[in-house]
């Protein structure tokens, strides 16, 4: 069994269940193993934390996390992930671009947003990302952490028309987000997305660990 295969498995344990507790005639949602630790981003919205240790060595700015549809997530506090949905803005708020053209259009005019927002976006490296409603684009090259980049990773997002949703989430967790695994009411799909641009991109040291779990995981 490989690291990918090992780290899903491992999720398995923190997967949400509906529990039925006779003396109360109810169901309730609960876990059937206890986590070492919980990641809560309001009251009512908690996430298992999977152990990674001894598959991929993500420090102290990474951790997996299984949300509340049991899909392994990602979540980093460094490196700058976007999430973009294709639409027709006619007809929806939240669609961003229409195509994957768009995509890779609007990061060869991150020189425009780095002339208004005094950034370096132009001169990094991006890994683009065909997902099944849209695009997911990583930079590479260098780290963003959210507590000193969190301003410009929004103004990023916003140029490069990234989901609203995500970048609202993004914004209230204070770190990036990546779903790992298919969701499960497409029970067709075996992999979560695949490289359509960037293969040759940059990899910071920082950042390489975080790069390989996340395409080990979702290419595969």
């Amino acid at each position: 069994m490989d690291d990918r295969q090992e780290l899903t498995e491992a999720a398995r344990q923190y997967h949400r269940k509906k529990l039925y507790l006779p003396n109360k005639q109810e169901y309730v949602v609960g876990l059937e193993s206890v986590p070492d630790r919980i990641e809560g981003y309001d009251k009512d919205e908690w996430e298992p934390v999977v152990p990674t240790g001894g598959l991929y060595d993500l420090g102290l700015n990474g951790f997996c996390t299984v949300n509340r549809y049991n899909a392994l997530v990602l979540n980093t506090r460094n490196m700058l992930i976007a999430d973009i949905d294709f639409g027709d803005r006619r007809f929806s708020r939240f669609a961003g671009p229409a195509s994957e053209d768009e995509v890779l259009t609007n990061l060869q005019e991150l020189h425009l947003l780095d002339a208004d927002c005094g950034t370096d976006f132009a001169q990094q490296d991006y890994r683009v990302y065909r997902t099944h409603a849209g695009c997911r684009v990583i930079c590479t090259s260098r780290p963003y952490p959210w507590e000193d980049c969190g301003w410009t990773a929004i103004r990023f997002m916003r140029f490069i028309e990234s989901d609203p949703q995500y970048t609202t989430l993004c914004d209230e967790q204070h770190c990036y987000r990546a779903r790992l695994t298919p969701k499960p009411w497409r029970p067709e799909e075996q992999q979560v997305c695949n490289v359509v641009s960037g293969d040759e991109a940059r990899i910071s040291n920082e950042l390489a660990e975080q790069v390989r779990l996340h395409d080990e995981l979702t290419c595969s």
